[in-house]
């Protein structure tokens, strides 16, 4: 699970298949959760191998599909890239920021934005918008009722 941590929130991107994807915001000062849950375009999941911050904007890396994305806010996310023959989760996927650029790998490809190309992503139609996800909160809530025992052994 990808964790990005800016002065008193820590974000988690989602790589589970229980949810689709999504983005878990803590907020440590108030000791509360709130969860984005997030459907991509187009694909079942959208699993997150990374997130960080490059000046305003919040990159994301997806392992499934293979794609780097730029958020404001974290409820609505734009491509930078998408890689449409995935077909796997790749792990594989990360990004780095170098001054001013986002350097990112795919395990096949190295990428690189700079700040006009991340603001020209908002341009484009959002690849991860958000949804009520009611189905996989109780998918997710029968989980951990399922394996409840097993977490008290720990």
């Amino acid at each position: 699970m990808p964790v990005f941590i800016e002065r008193s929130r820590w974000i988690f991107g989602f790589d589970s298949g229980i949810a689709r994807g999504g983005v878990a915001i803590y907020n440590v000062d108030e000791g509360g959760w709130v969860f984005v849950f997030l459907k991509a375009d187009g694909y079942r999941y959208a699993q997150f191998t990374s997130i960080m911050r490059f000046g305003d904007y919040y990159i994301g890396c997806l392992g499934h599909p293979t794609a780097v994305l730029a958020s404001k806010d974290l409820y609505y996310w734009y491509p930078l890239y998408v890689d449409p023959t995935s077909t796997g989760y790749n792990n594989l996927v990360n990004a780095v920021v170098q001054m001013d650029k986002v350097v990112a790998v795919t395990g096949r490809e190295l990428l690189a934005f700079n700040l006009r190309d991340v603001e020209e992503a908002f341009r484009r139609k959002p690849f991860l918008v958000p949804y009520k996800a009611y189905l996989d909160r109780v998918k997710g809530a029968l989980y951990v009722l399922k394996r409840f025992p097993w977490m008290l052994r720990l």
